[in-house]
């Protein structure tokens, strides 16, 4: 991924002066004659030529891994995405099967329930049949007393409330 330490151009351009014999008191204390200049001004123009070469294939390398980079950071998410989403949908499926077996569950709740106050009222009702036909005079009493009973409660609540 990281790329070797390249020179700089300047440090280039350096190089290619001092292969040539020249060095840097040289450089300062002579002034170069006409075909010395031409050969410096072209080699600087191959240095530069060169530098520009060097960084346009460094950048050409940065750009493929960063795109390498990006393709692959990009596979990786489209990978956990659609592990998610599968994990999602099996989350689903679970809840709605969970659902559905809660709903049979409260229908036969709901029905037993049911059964179990229609036996009640079937139940008391035969009782209170029975006790009637056994008892008839206790049976006149008691809804007698029960309406006597109402009756005063209900004057109490009216006057009360009038």
């Amino acid at each position: 991924m990281a790329e070797p330490l390249r020179k700089l151009p300047l440090e280039e351009e350096t190089e290619l002066i001092e292969s040539k014999g020249l060095s840097g008191p040289e450089l300062t204390d002579t002034t170069p004659s006409p075909g010395v200049l031409a050969v410096e001004t072209a080699s600087t123009e191959n240095v530069t030529r060169r530098a520009a070469e060097s960084v346009g294939a460094g950048v050409g390398t940065a750009v493929r891994e960063v795109r390498n980079s990006v393709r692959a950071g990009l596979d990786v998410v489209s990978e956990r995405s659609q592990e998610a989403s599968a994990r999602l949908a099996e989350v689903a499926d679970e809840t709605r099967d969970r659902v559905q077996d809660l709903a049979l569950e409260a229908g036969r709740v709901a029905q037993d329930m049911r059964e179990a106050a229609i036996y009640r009222a079937q139940k008391l009702r035969r009782e209170t049949r029975r006790f009637a036909n056994e008892r008839p005079l206790e049976t006149v009493l008691l809804f007698s007393g029960v309406a006597f009973v109402l009756g005063v409660a209900l004057r109490i609540w009216r006057s009360n409330h009038d």
